[in-house]
């Protein structure tokens, strides 16, 4: 009986913790929900029977499920490359309106529904259907693949394992290494390093270190750790280093033996690799413009430090958040200044974080 009680007492409390776990998420759900509004970049389109336009949608509130949809004379025309998403600041969308190819010569009216929870919000948009379309054209201006980051720290760029160098009055067994600075440390290296670990030797001759054709150690060592501190003026970007021994002198009937466990090259550094880039946009780009539209990959970052990314057009601030992980896009409008002939954008950020971006582009989109 006694056991039949405290099973009777704990299905209560359990039972009492779900429905209280059930009207918090429902509570927090409802807190969490805003006001959603939009905003078309135009709410007046020209298209012929049969064809398409697009036109960008921007978004701005908090819900969950956020859903879009066309109603009145042209429920059915639109299509949306985002749907079914929760909101929370600003997005951007891209509607396509397909025109049906038997729809008459008139002007339609309807709008764009925003649904989210129990709220709606409607963006009227008008279409006048004729002979002609007034089409938005784009031009891709390719940025390439480059790299952001701040960091401090230390990298080995070569290292080698477990090998002999000897030299004798008849024969020679020397060593080289190719160490490669990355790009996104070249210009920020404040010095580096050569570290030889000599496992034994019979010490007959000198070991020589040539760093880029330089000679930084000229020696005789038995066993132990040789440290040869390297300039940031000495680093190139390809770098060569050479590990031979001397011959054995006046002991003319053996050799110099010198066998390493490990040569390594390694790097300090501290700094900031931003990105700053120009392209150029003519009279017909901007006739006319409808929006732009940044895009690229993220293809490589680093999840421990992922910092604000400042990006910036012709010196106004387009983006200042940590970027959207695997793929970013940003569509803008005027309110970013652009400008017939060269143009400026720049990346950079100012806490330790590391961003490689891949197939950078501008779109820039304007309507004939």
């Amino acid at each position: 009986m006694k056991a039949q009680t405290r099973v009777d007492e704990f299905a209560f409390i359990l039972l009492a913790g779900i429905i209280m776990i059930l009207i918090l998420a429902v509570s927090y759900s409802t807190l969490q929900q805003g006001p959603i509004t939009g905003v078309l970049s135009t709410n007046k389109l020209q298209i012929a029977q049969g064809t398409s336009a697009t036109v960008r949608l921007t978004l701005n509130g908090t819900g969950f499920n956020v859903t879009l949809s066309s109603s009145d004379e042209i429920t059915n025309w639109l299509t949306f490359d985002q749907n079914n998403f929760d909101l929370s600041g600003t997005k951007d969308i891209i509607v396509t309106v397909a025109v049906p190819s038997n729809a008459n010569f008139r002007i339609y009216s309807g709008n764009i529904v925003i649904s989210s929870a129990d709220k709606t919000f409607k963006v009227p948009l008008s279409i006048n259907v004729g002979l002609a379309t007034v089409v938005n054209v784009q031009n891709s201006i390719r940025l390439g693949d480059f790299v952001v980051s701040y960091s401090v720290g230390t990298a080995i760029i070569g290292e080698k394992d477990d090998f002999e160098v000897t030299k004798g009055y008849s024969s020679e067994t020397s060593t080289s290494l190719t160490a490669i600075v990355p790009d996104d440390k070249m210009g920020i290296i404040t010095d580096g390093f050569i570290q030889v670990f000599v496992e034994n030797s019979n010490s007959a001759g000198n070991l020589f270190v040539d760093f880029n054709g330089q000679r930084l150690y000229a020696n005789t060592i038995t066993t132990g750790e040789i440290d040869i501190p390297l300039n940031a003026s000495m680093i190139s970007k390809y770098n060569s280093i050479i590990i031979r021994a001397d011959n054995p002198g006046f002991q003319f009937w053996t050799s110099t033996d010198y066998k390493i466990k490990f040569v390594k090259m390694g790097i300090d550094y501290s700094g900031v690799s931003n990105k700053q880039l120009t392209f150029s946009l003519s009279d017909n780009d901007l006739k006319d413009f409808d929006y732009g539209q940044l895009s690229f990959q993220l293809s490589k970052y680093d999840p421990q430090y992922l910092m604000p990314m400042l990006i910036q057009i012709n010196g106004v601030t387009l983006w200042n958040d940590p970027p959207t992980l695997t793929y970013f896009q940003k569509t803008f409008g005027t309110e970013i200044p652009l400008f017939v002939g060269n143009n400026t954008i720049s990346f950079s950020v100012s806490q330790q974080s590391y961003y490689q971006l891949s197939n950078t582009v501008i779109n820039i989109v304007h309507h004939i």
